[in-house]
């Protein structure tokens, strides 16, 4: 639990003997301090008051004014124990906590981004990864709190879900996305970057050609149970809309005669349209 508390520190007195008045910021058996512009004899200080002093009773309301908006910062932060000391120092001391981004904000500022840009179904991705490390973190944290050991711990989150390793290697690399982004836009910048002892394993390259005649027999199957005849289904419409995934043929209206849409191949934009009419029924 993280406490504040007013003091003054005798080994830091100012050259004329006074002392500034500082805020203890006590948390996991550490210290710090935020320095107030409160400057006081030793003698009119005494159990977190100021006291014998012209301007007391204002001063002592000032302060209690300090305090209690520190520790509305301090009482937001929904999980202090993934911070330090110093780090719940920089950000309730901060005066406009907006300007510290979170990860979870970097990624909806990425997502609005894909979105913008017609890339749905990569902004749905992010969205998941969004949602994992929050699961993982119980909670939001800021960027500049990752690590490259809270990242390896995000990792061994991820695979207890006992999904595939590249489904763990495709979120991690999506993840350092986000990451990579904030750092292009300048809005947080590394010492140690947190990804540099995390090695993200390319997808195995697989043969995906299929045969006329592999085709035809998915085709002209007649499956019995109604999640089989879907599932022909979806695969048919997909191929015939030039691997349109299925994400966007859930969103997709129908109704209409052309359907016209973007994708993205190798990281290069290309549109696809077509008479919706000419897909066979």
């Amino acid at each position: 639990m993280a406490t504040l508390s007013l003091t003054i520190f005798k080994a830091k007195a100012l050259k004329d003997g006074r002392h500034k008045i500082r805020i203890a910021l006590r948390h996991k058996h550490e210290t710090t301090y935020i320095v107030t512009r409160f400057i006081i004899s030793e003698n009119q200080f005494k159990n977190g008051q100021v006291v014998k002093h012209p301007e007391a009773s204002a001063i002592n309301r000032k302060l209690r004014n300090i305090l209690d908006d520190l520790q509305e910062k301090l009482d937001s932060i929904k999980h202090l124990e993934l911070y330090s000391c110093r780090q719940i120092k920089e950000i309730i001391s901060t005066d406009n906590l907006s300007d510290e981004q979170t990860f979870s904000s970097a990624c909806s500022n990425f997502v609005d981004y894909l979105k913008s840009e017609g890339r749905d179904s990569y902004a749905l991705s992010i969205e998941r990864v969004g949602r994992y490390f929050r699961d993982f973190a119980r909670g939001d944290i800021l960027l500049s709190d990752l690590t490259p050991s809270l990242v390896q711990n995000f990792a061994a989150f991820i695979r207890k879900r006992k999904v595939t390793e590249t489904t763990v290697n495709t979120m991690l690399a999506q993840m350092k996305s986000v990451v990579n982004r904030a750092i292009r836009e300048w809005n947080i910048s590394y010492d140690i970057h947190p990804f540099v002892t995390t090695r993200i394993s390319a997808a195995p390259i697989r043969k995906l050609d299929l045969t006329v005649q592999n085709f035809n027999k998915i085709r002209e199957s007649s499956p019995e149970k109604r999640k089989l005849i879907m599932a022909r289904d979806l695969f048919c419409l997909s191929f015939y809309l030039g691997g349109m995934n299925l994400i966007d043929i859930m969103q997709t209206d129908f109704r209409k005669d052309v359907l016209e849409y973007s994708a993205y191949s190798g990281g290069y934009p290309f549109s696809i349209s077509g008479d919706i009419r000419s897909v066979p029924s």
